[in-house]
């Protein structure tokens, strides 16, 4: 992985890998990923870890607000993270939504907590609160998407038919 320090890697649900967030950390580099419905996040309770459960917290927050928690996820090595949950407003329909018909595509059981659990955009950072603000988090979450959509135009114009990348010509 090509990664320097400083550098902020924006990452996908297919992407998430507790492993993986640790390399970027110990490169001093940085991450913001979705989070992962049914992964246990621990908070610091005296000299305990004690596992947070996210949808009692949903049920606290109002629409659009935002809350953040110092948190650790993966039981053995506690990679220190912070949480960032936003109560969705209309979106979480639109979510759920998605969810439902992926589950009558694929044939899956989707359980009522994970379709709560669209109540929330939830992501873990490495940043500081200074460095990404919690109210931001989203707006740079949403760049990914952004960046994915001009590599899939520029392979879609540089590519031919058969696959091939076309040789781009200067004038």
């Amino acid at each position: 992985m090509l990664l320097e320090k400083n550098d902020l890697i924006i990452e996908d649900l297919g992407c998430f890998n507790i492993d993986r967030f640790k390399q970027i950390a110990k490169r001093r580099a940085y991450f913001l990923s979705r989070f992962r419905f049914g992964r246990v996040v621990f908070k610091k309770h005296k000299d305990e870890y004690v596992a947070i459960d996210l949808l009692k917290e949903e049920k606290k927050m109002k629409s659009g607000e935002i809350r953040q928690f110092q948190v650790w996820i993966d039981r053995k090595e506690k990679l220190p993270v912070r949480l960032i949950l936003e109560k969705c407003r209309i979106k979480s329909q639109i979510k759920r939504r998605k969810l439902k018909t992926d589950k009558q595509n694929k044939r899956k059981n989707i359980s009522r907590d994970r379709l709560r659990f669209c109540n929330l955009n939830a992501y873990i950072t490495n940043t500081s609160q200074e460095e990404l603000p919690m109210e931001n988090a989203r707006n740079y979450y949403s760049l990914r998407w952004q960046i994915e959509i001009i590599f899939k135009a520029w392979k879609s114009v540089y590519t031919n038919r058969s696959g091939q990348i076309n040789e781009i010509s200067t004038i």
